[in-house]
Parts: C-alpha cells; structure tokens; sequence
C-alpha cells in the first residue's frame, strides 16, 4: 500500500508567509505586556489611517519592536566597526530611530488620510445635499457618495475603505445606534 499525500499549493510570497506571522507573533507576546489604554491609542490611530495593511494594535507594535531590533543589529554593527564616541553615539540614534520609525510612519499615515478627508469632505457634503434634495434615503445617498467621490480620480478622492467606514456609521445612525 502507498500513502498518499494531498498536495497543498503554498499562496503567498516569503513575505505573507514567514515575516508576517512572525511579527504577528511577536506583536501578541509584547501586546500582553503593553498597557491597555496605549492599545486603545494606537488602535484610533489605526482606524484613522485607514488600517494600512490590515495591522491591528498589536501588530504594530510587534512591527515597533522588530524595526528596533533591526536599529540594534545594525546600530551595533556599526559600534564595532567604529568603536568611538561617534559610534557609540550613531548606534543609540539608530536604535531610537528603529524604534520610533514605526510611530512616524503611522502619524504620517494618519495626517494624510485626515487631509484627504477633509478635502473630500465639501464635495462629499454637496453631493449628499443634492441626493437628499431629490428625496433619496440616508443610506442611497451615502452610497451615491461613496461612489461619486470614488470615482473622482483626484488625489483628494476616498478610498473605498474611507466609503465603507461612513456607511457603517450611516448604518448605525440609521438604526438610532450611539456612535463612538
């Protein structure tokens, strides 16, 4: 008798497959240990940027404290080429770089998605005014939004996450539901 494997295709590139999980990993062990309200903080930031590449909290912080340890390898890799002041001096920036890097990153993320909003906001609001004008309900008028200010190819338009996040609030406003 022969045994007989199921071949299984591996999807994804090294990236989706080992670095991923890795991080993911590393964020859950260092999320239990991070309090709860710096969470709760990085999570906003996260929603407000629009979740890039699907990170939650503790991801990012596993990406934080990964991009800190790539700054300590490298910081000390250059200490012992050159075992100075000025060496000592460029390994701790790199490592606090490594380590802020992250934060940076998410607070550019946030920044940029906040302007696009707000420059999308007026165009948004007039759209909705002229679909209320001609007596569609909340929720026609928001995917009318959604789709006219999608489609506007300008650098100010949303993104189809930015539509799917007003609808969720359109919906609970329609049901008389507190949003937070």
């Amino acid at each position: 008798t022969s045994l007989v494997i199921p071949s299984r295709e591996i999807t994804g590139n090294l990236l989706s497959r080992l670095f991923i999980p890795s991080v993911r990993n590393l964020g859950n062990f260092f999320g239990r240990l991070t309090p709860t309200s710096a969470i709760e903080s990085i999570q906003r930031k996260l929603v407000i940027a629009g979740n890039p590449y699907g990170l939650g909290p503790r991801e990012f912080f596993g990406l934080r404290w990964v991009v800190a340890i790539v700054g300590l390898v490298i910081g000390l890799i250059t200490l012992r080429q050159n075992q100075s002041l000025n060496g000592l001096l460029i390994a701790v920036i790199l490592i606090a770089l490594g380590y802020l890097l992250p934060s940076l990153w998410l607070g550019s993320r946030v920044n940029r998605r906040q302007r696009v909003i707000r420059k999308s906001l007026p165009d948004a609001l007039d759209m909705l005014s002229v679909c209320a004008s001609a007596g569609l309900g909340l929720h026609t008028c928001n995917n009318a939004c959604g789709r006219f200010t999608l489609g506007a190819g300008t650098s100010t338009s949303l993104t189809p996450s930015d539509s799917a996040f007003f609808a969720s609030k359109y919906h609970f406003v329609s049901l008389s539901v507190p949003v937070t």
